[in-house]
């Protein structure tokens, strides 16, 4: 994966590399240096993908270069999916919790298109914001005269793995039967928090975010 030929960046500094390490044999490899920074371009390749997550719970924004640049980060469909659900099912919760004094029969005929709705409504207000998102990028990206082509992916992957605070819900969700509205906005100001560092250096997708928080 690290030796293949691809755009690499130092996540210290965000300078592009064309290596990350030169490897001497099966077992051996050297980490190559940043040639402005003169840090390790990427000291996660050595390490065990569940101190990368910790890193990234820890909102290191070498943590996410290292997952956005320099690694195959495939799964952000699936993760994606599950964040929907998530979100989706956090709602149906505290929509239900409003309606115990309904007839046991009518809250088990109603909750199910309820959750349905619920679901698509999720999906519709992300469609919206990734929308604007990109929409901002290209303007963006039209002021620096960058390609657009290329940013899209990375702005894509970076606001799904920056979403992944919704699973602070889980414990909620799995010891609680009713969410708290402390906790529910802990969650949105910990999320706002890592888009903006996942986002970082455009300004418009600060605005975004807050009017979204």
């Amino acid at each position: 994966m690290i030796t293949e030929s691809r755009n690499y960046i130092c996540i210290n500094c965000g300078t592009p590399t064309v290596e990350l390490c030169k490897k001497y044999s099966e077992t051996v490899l050297k980490l190559v240096n940043c040639s402005k920074c003169k840090l390790v371009a990427d000291k996660y390749i050595e390490y065990d993908i569940v101190i990368v997550i910790i890193d990234l719970i820890l909102l290191q924004k070498e943590a996410y270069r290292h997952i956005l640049y320099n690694s195959e980060f495939t799964s952000h469909w699936k993760l994606a999916a599950m964040l929907q659900m998530m979100e989706a099912y956090s709602d149906w919760v505290r929509t239900a919790k409003h309606k115990r004094n309904y007839k046991l029969t009518y809250e088990y005929a109603t909750t199910d298109v309820e959750l349905y709705m619920l679901s698509f409504r999720v999906i519709f207000r992300s469609i919206c914001y990734l929308l604007i998102i990109l929409a901002l990028t290209a303007v963006y990206n039209l002021v620096k005269k960058q390609k657009i082509s290329k940013s899209f992916p990375i702005v894509w992957k970076a606001i799904v793995l920056s979403n992944f605070g919704s699973f602070l819900l889980l414990p909620s969700l799995i010891w609680d039967s009713t969410l708290q509205d402390l906790h529910i906005i802990f969650v949105a100001l910990y999320t706002t928090l890592s888009q903006l560092l996942a986002y970082t250096g455009k300004l418009p997708f600060l605005l975004i975010s807050l009017v979204n928080f």
